[in-house]
């Protein structure tokens, strides 16, 4: 067929013209007739087109394809682009639905799209790359649809900055205010905070400069008030009686 190809001549002649490549020609056809989309017309003379010729796996056939395996539109198609998969007889890309991404042309079935990685969102059909890293205040797994899923809100006590894969606990002497939150706090005087997701009050009987420091009042004083701050909150012990032992709430 293809020394047929290069014999006939495709230009018009005052007998009529041969169909091209591309095209084909039923009976009493006055013009010829674009291959039909997701197949493909490979020789002269074609006078129908039927599924026996079904453009390849990994590429579409947008209409009037010669060949299997187009590359460019002016062949009729193409391989099929970054983010979509193309089946077998396909007309045009199948995106790659939210949450999905395909970083490589030619893909033939939905299982080529990839789950978004890990600390990204991939928020829209037919991606090639991740749409951006995970909000602040969330964190995103593999294969994650949202900047901010609600399902995956940092809780308290713990911090999620932009791109986290999961929740980081604040560290003893910091703390969060609520949850959703990209950074810790440090615990301020007259608080003290340990693993806790807010800031505690000192406790009568203690001092607490800040962090995650709760220090007693020494031998010879007492505190009787919540959210001493300072040694110099702690008070002599008052005359007649003794503070024997650390931490006296009152004499």
């Amino acid at each position: 067929m293809e020394s047929l190809v290069a014999l006939i001549p495709y230009a018009t002649t005052g007998l009529g013209s041969y169909c091209a490549p591309g095209t084909y020609c039923a009976a009493g056809a006055f013009a010829p007739v674009q291959c039909d989309a997701g197949l493909y017309c490979p020789w002269v003379m074609m006078d129908s087109v039927t599924d026996t010729f079904k453009c390849r796996a990994g590429f579409y056939c947008e209409g009037g394809a010669s060949t299997p395996t187009p590359s460019g539109s002016s062949s009729g198609g193409d391989t099929c682009p970054l983010g979509h998969y193309c089946a077998e007889g396909s007309s045009t890309g199948a995106a790659c639905p939210a949450g999905k991404f395909l970083s490589a042309r030619g893909a033939s079935v939905a299982e080529d799209c990839m789950e978004c990685t890990a600390g990204s969102y991939c928020g829209n059909l037919g991606l090639a790359a991740p749409s951006g890293p995970c909000a602040d205040g969330f964190y995103c797994g593999p294969g994650q649809a949202e900047a901010n899923p609600i399902a995956y809100e940092c809780p308290a006590g713990y911090k999620c900055p932009a791109g986290s894969i999961s929740p980081a606990k604040c560290p003893p002497g910091e703390f969060t205010v609520g949850n959703r939150q990209s950074s810790c706090q440090t615990c301020p005087a007259t608080f003290y905070c340990t693993e806790l997701a807010a800031a505690t009050t000192c406790a009568p009987g203690y001092f607490c400069p800040g962090g995650d420091d709760k220090i007693s009042c020494p031998l010879g004083t007492f505190n009787s008030a919540f959210g001493a701050g300072a040694i110099a909150d702690c008070a002599p012990c008052t005359g007649g009686y003794a503070c024997a032992s650390p931490a006296t709430k009152t004499p």
